[in-house]
């Protein structure tokens, strides 16, 4: 919202969480990540509402990075298809 890498000050030493609103391939948080870490911040989580199930976890993987979902597309999708809707 802000149009900031990171809110509340410096990053440098730091343990960081990225949130994220929709997951897909991951790549903005993948660079949010890499740029944070660029900083001087370790970042080993990433939090989203959606994880659409598009590969972005296991790219976060590749760097290192757990991604939890409040949510993923196949949760969403049986939900709407349940006959008690």
């Amino acid at each position: 919202g802000t149009c900031q890498l990171a809110e509340g000050g410096t990053v440098s030493g730091r343990r960081l969480l990225v949130i994220e609103d929709v997951v897909t391939s991951g790549g903005q948080v993948i660079a949010s990540c890499q740029e944070l870490r660029a900083l001087g911040a370790s970042v080993d989580h990433a939090v989203c509402v959606i994880d659409r199930e598009a590969g972005g976890r296991a790219a976060l993987s590749h760097i290192g990075v757990e991604l939890h979902a409040l949510f993923t597309k196949a949760e969403l999708e049986r939900e709407l298809a349940s006959p008690e809707r």
